[in-house]
């Protein structure tokens, strides 16, 4: 069996191992192997996560509970990782610039 590689050689002006797809697709699949993997270890966690919620006047069903915990992860997602500010957060209290007179 031939190795994938020749040694390297001082007189050769290529002697180094040139990466191709052939070469590097076991890193890509590797990596969309762990991406899938870990998408489905983020539904299980929020299926669960749903299941072991209490029922409220809201969040009667099942789905409206796994929905709720869906909308929860997005809403956390959008203001840990973005720093984005949520409109359901803004102060309901009006403030006033100047004052009555």
């Amino acid at each position: 069996k031939m190795p994938d590689f020749k040694g390297c050689n001082a007189n050769s002006k290529n002697s180094g191992v040139t990466l191709t797809m052939t070469n590097t697709q076991g890193i890509f699949l590797f990596l969309v192997i762990g991406v899938a993997v870990s998408f489905m270890i983020i539904l299980c966690e929020l299926i669960v996560a749903a299941h072991n919620d209490e029922f409220d006047l809201d969040h009667t069903t099942y789905y409206s509970k796994l929905m709720r915990r869906i909308k929860l992860k997005t809403i956390d997602i959008k203001t840990e990782w973005f720093r984005q500010k949520i409109k359901s957060e803004k102060t309901k209290i009006p403030v006033q610039d100047s004052e009555p007179t």
